[in-house]
């Protein structure tokens, strides 16, 4: 089933369900921040299977939807690390946090910063969308997210970052992702 959601544009969707398959139907814990009409956590819910808790982060809500009892959806402000830890101190840990709020290198970069504690490790770290500055329509508006994402790569041993994948996608924009595995992955 398609959800409302722009991964499938962007052919995420399809590249998560790779790059997650070791995840699916287990019990694990999942933290999406930015989730706009919250469509990909219903993928989440679907894909991870009904044990799965699904954790969404987002400054507005998305708008009314019959989520299922395993999805759990809270307001944060992605620049504000005390509201990203308030939510996830609730779960403790997560197997797979994705980033797909704001797209801007400050807000990235704090959310890494409040939320990688937060990995299980063996869990995976994505940043989603990281080279849409390159596309016109956004005018420099994301300037230093391939800098940053490719500095964390840099930092993988001081990380415990057991392996990465950055996949550049520039002909869409979004759909560019980075992923990084925290120990023994």
């Amino acid at each position: 089933m398609e959800y409302n959601s722009d991964k499938y544009g962007s052919g995420l969707i399809g590249e998560y369900e790779k790059i997650l398959l070791p995840y699916k139907d287990r019990t694990i814990k999942y933290l999406e921040v930015g989730i706009y009409r919250g469509g990909s956590l219903h993928w989440a819910s679907e894909f991870f299977g009904k044990d799965a808790t699904i954790v969404g982060i987002d400054k507005d809500l998305p708008p009314e939807q019959d989520f299922p009892e395993n999805i759990k959806i809270f307001v944060a402000n992605q620049s504000n690390e005390i509201q990203l830890k308030e939510v996830a101190d609730n779960y403790k840990e997560f197997d797979i946090i994705i980033d797909d709020g704001c797209h801007e290198t400050a807000e990235t970069g704090n959310t890494f910063d409040a939320l990688y504690s937060y990995l299980k490790t063996g869990g995976v770290y994505i940043i989603e969308d990281f080279g849409a500055n390159m596309l016109p329509k956004f005018k420099g508006m994301f300037v230093g997210m391939p800098e940053m994402v490719h500095h964390i790569a840099i930092m993988a041993k001081q990380l415990d970052i057991s392996r990465y994948e950055i996949k550049h996608n520039f002909n869409f924009g979004n759909g560019s992702y980075a992923a990084f595995w925290k120990g023994n992955a």
